[in-house]
């Protein structure tokens, strides 16, 4: 009799370990490193034949996030830009949203951008809602979107990569 409730006993133990579904808890801090990829349109209004200000509208996916609150996220991004000479600045914001629904918004800026290469830029997490609700953090991205010849007039292909550190309350 005493074997057979050892039996049991693990056979429950096994069940209750193969079965359970506690959700891990999500970490309050950390950092997140991931690929993003999007397709964008912009309008360029020449001014001389030096100074070009521009707006865009752009959205896309990030993909392989080190974190997994950060990995499968679709965005929707828009901005502006003022270029002289090929060289200038731009400044963006961002909504993102997770496979959940949840969202996150987020501030670009990018200063000393050339047009047609490689860029850095800075980044700002400001709040969202569900699980980003009070999200705050910081980071860098590097924008190489321009390195790719877009398929039509007036769009371009946004690529790159952004490392992030966050904290939440």
């Amino acid at each position: 009799m005493k074997s057979r409730n050892y039996i049991l006993h693990a056979a429950a133990l096994v069940m209750t370990a193969a079965f359970a579904t506690g959700v891990p808890a999500q970490a309050k801090e950390g950092s997140a490193s991931f690929t993003f990829a999007g397709f964008g349109t912009v309008k360029a209004t020449e001014i001389g034949k030096d100074r070009l200000p521009i707006v865009y509208d752009e959205n896309g996916l990030d993909e392989g996030s080190s974190d997994p609150m950060f990995d499968h996220m679709s965005w929707h991004c828009w901005g502006l830009g003022d270029f002289t000479k090929g060289v200038g600045q731009i400044q963006g914001y961002c909504v993102r949203t997770d496979p959940a629904g949840d969202q996150l918004f987020e501030n670009l800026v990018g200063e000393n951008w050339s047009l047609g290469k490689s860029n850095k830029g800075s980044e700002t997490l400001t709040g969202g809602t569900g699980k980003f609700t009070g999200l705050t953090g910081s980071g860098t991205f590097t924008f190489d979107g321009n390195t790719f010849r877009p398929a039509e007039k007036g769009t371009y292909l946004s690529h790159g990569t952004h490392n992030l550190s966050y904290k939440l309350p």
